[in-house]
Parts: structure tokens; C-alpha cells; sequence
């Protein structure tokens, strides 16, 4: 589909394209390749036609790549994390994680905030920003003890999606 826009917003060097990609894109997870493949290929494709836009001097086109953690759809209806079976927004009592599902309404609004804005990253929630930079800082052993103590290794183990 961006084929299909593309040439019309380089003729009149102005337009946005967003790409929905996941936090999954910045680090794998077990059960998950196909779906953390797809990820990062969003990631790329939108890091890739960012870069060809500038250097062809279309700065009127900008690029937005979003990447939740989790949005509340019923996807990954299932997946345990930190030892919580239901990361709805309605299963969480006074005290959120930031391994909670976002609620889709506040994703719509935060995608729609940051495309007004230009941002070239849209990480929900915030906090996950860091997930790449510890990706990057982070010895490859270290982090799999991260993601084992947080419990991403054994998520998928009790996925059922819809």
C-alpha cells in the first residue's frame, strides 16, 4: 500500500505514513519468532523509507513507527507475564505494571498525538523507550536473565488468542 501513496506524497512533498510495529521488533521473544520477524520488519521498512525520503530532500513526508507492548484487543488473550494470567486493563487492581494491556481508545489517541507531532517512535507505554537501548547496552546472556526474571521466556506457554 505505500506504493500505491508514496508517489503522490513525493509530487507534493507532504504526507505521514505509519507503520505498526511492536516492542516485540526491538527484542525477540520465545513462541514468538514469526511475530517478532514481522515486527522488525515494520521497524526497518519504516527506519529504511525515512531514510530515503531525507536523503531524496522530501522533508515534508514524515515517517511514524508505532510500537506497544501490548494493546487490549484479545490477541494475546492468555500470555502470563511477572506471573499475571490476565493482562487486561480490567484485571488490574490500584497498582498497573507496565506489563498491563493498554486500553485501544488511549493507543488511538497517543498514535493520533504523535502524528501530529512528528515523533518518529510511538512506544507504549513510555517507559519501554528503553527496551532498545537495553537491547544495545546489555551483554546477550544478561538480557535473557532480564526477559527469564520478568517472565517472557514462559509467556507464550499459556497463550490462547482468540
Amino acid at each position: 500500500t505505500i506504493k500505491a501513496f508514496l508517489p503522490s506524497m513525493m509530487a507534493r512533498n507532504h504526507g505521514h505514513i505509519v507503520g505498526i510495529a511492536s516492542q516485540l521488533g526491538f527484542i525477540g521473544a520465545a513462541g514468538l519468532v514469526d511475530y517478532c520477524c514481522s515486527k522488525f520488519a515494520v521497524l526497518a521498512l519504516v527506519d529504511s523509507l525515512r531514510d530515503e525520503l531525507w536523503i531524496s530532500k522530501h522533508d515534508g513526508i514524515h515517517c511514524t513507527c508505532v510500537c506497544p507492548f501490548l494493546i487490549d484487543t484479545g490477541l494475546f488473550r492468555g500470555v502470563t507475564i511477572s506471573g499475571r494470567n490476565d493482562l487486561s486493563v480490567e484485571s488490574v487492581d490500584e497498582f498497573p505494571t507496565i506489563f498491563t494491556a493498554i486500553k485501544a481508545e488511549h493507543a488511538a489517541k497517543s498514535i493520533i498525538d504523535g502524528v501530529r507531532r512528528n515523533k518518529q517512535y510511538i512506544t507504549l507505554p513510555k517507559l519501554l523507550y528503553f527496551g532498545a537501548v537495553l537491547k544495545s547496552l546489555l551483554p546477550v546472556r544478561a538480557l535473557n536473565e532480564l526477559l527469564t526474571f520478568i517472565g517472557m521466556h514462559d509467556a507464550m506457554k499459556t497463550f490462547q488468542g482468540y
